[in-house]
């Protein structure tokens, strides 16, 4: 940064050649070169050592369409991966395209927390918006709020403290209603325990504070069979969803019929995304029996106990299933098992701002 400032001052300081707007831009210009720099060899370090192969991202170059981003993708047959090209797109040509804005765990500092970005076609919706989601947002060149629709698995704050910014910006500066999905019996818990403290009471009108439905429009997921364990299934446009209870908190419940609210997400039959989960084999059984999903996005920790799946447990799951796996939510030791990972017949780690796109198929 010393050297830099140096640099800059020197720029800005030289006579002749440029006068001093022509100045300005060009130091602004080689800040923005040296950022964009320090973030790609970032990302190239990261990669060597955890053992994957790393490209340059768009924005600094030409990039190869055919690039792998972890280490077995080529056994996910349908899906590409690409890296993010700012400024992130809402909308795409009618594939599912999946986008981590975040692949780490609650206290993570190395990564942004594990939320994702669902886009297909005209659609989107983001599932989750924990604490730092407004910042990841802002670096991707988007407001939280231009987000129009929000899935909430469970009320970790790495999982929801993003909601309070989203609701409140989308209210008081976009002047709209954020669309929320949510399964009548989550609704309450999610606006009695959590949400309600930071917004209801900005404004009081005859004696009443805002309510839930003031600042979200609420949709409603129905009932669905097929799992063995509560489920619903919501159409979002053309994207199809089915949420399913989980087994997350406390350590010490015995099933999901026990733990408080969280749920994982199948997607459009061909993506299944865990959400945050103890390991869970029955709930990997009934969904692959279900519909074979083409790719499995599980939630990781590397060490064993608490309230999320261990490496080490998840490393009993049938090597068909492990071969189409990509692990998310993890800690920040990850760089150590990169070759764990690999050598355990995974897909990889999922990595956030890249593009997973899964080819239009037909119905």
């Amino acid at each position: 940064m010393v050297a830099g400032s140096w640099q800059l001052q020197r720029l800005l300081g030289q006579k002749g050649g440029l006068n001093s707007s022509f100045r300005v831009i060009a130091g602004l210009l080689w800040y923005l070169k040296i950022g964009l720099a320090t973030r790609y060899c970032r990302n190239v370090l990261d990669d060597l050592i955890s053992g994957e192969k790393c490209a340059k991202p768009s924005f600094l170059g030409t990039v190869d369409k055919k690039l792998i981003w972890h280490p077995r993708n080529a056994e996910i047959l349908s899906m590409k991966s690409r890296p993010f090209s700012p400024p992130l797109q809402l909308t795409n040509k009618g594939e599912l395209s999946l986008f981590f804005t975040g692949v780490g765990s609650a206290f993570t500092k190395m990564n942004y927390q594990t939320n994702l970005l669902i886009v297909k076609g005209s659609d989107h919706l983001m599932v989750d918006c924990g604490s730092r989601t407004g910042h990841a947002f802002t670096e991707l060149g988007l407001n939280i709020a231009d987000i129009s629709t929000f899935l909430i698995s469970h009320s970790h704050a790495d999982h929801i403290g993003g909601m309070e910014e989203a609701l409140l910006t989308a209210r008081y500066f976009k002047k709209k209603k954020l669309d929320l999905i949510l399964p009548v019996p989550y609704r309450r818990i999610l606006w009695n325990y959590s949400l309600k403290g930071g917004v209801a009471f900005n404004e009081v009108r005859d004696g009443k504070e805002l309510r839930f439905s003031d600042v979200a429009r609420l949709l409603t997921p129905k009932p669905f069979k097929g799992f063995g364990r509560d489920a619903y299934h919501y159409l979002h446009g053309s994207i199809d969803l089915k949420l399913i209870r989980t087994m997350h908190i406390p350590e010490n419940a015995e099933g999901w019929k026990d733990s408080f609210w969280s749920t994982a997400l199948l997607i459009d039959d061909r993506v299944f995304f865990t959400g945050d989960t103890r390991f869970d084999p029955d709930l990997i059984e009934s969904v692959e029996s279900f519909c074979a999903p083409e790719l499995v996005i599980h939630d990781c920790q590397f060490f064993t106990g608490g309230v999320h799946a261990g490496f080490e447990e998840i490393k009993n799951l049938p090597e068909e299933i492990r071969k189409k796996t990509l692990l998310v939510h993890y800690g920040d030791n990850w760089k150590k098992f990169g070759s764990e990972v690999k050598k355990a017949g995974f897909a990889g780690l999922a990595r956030q701002w890249v593009h997973y796109d899964f080819p239009s198929v037909s119905r």
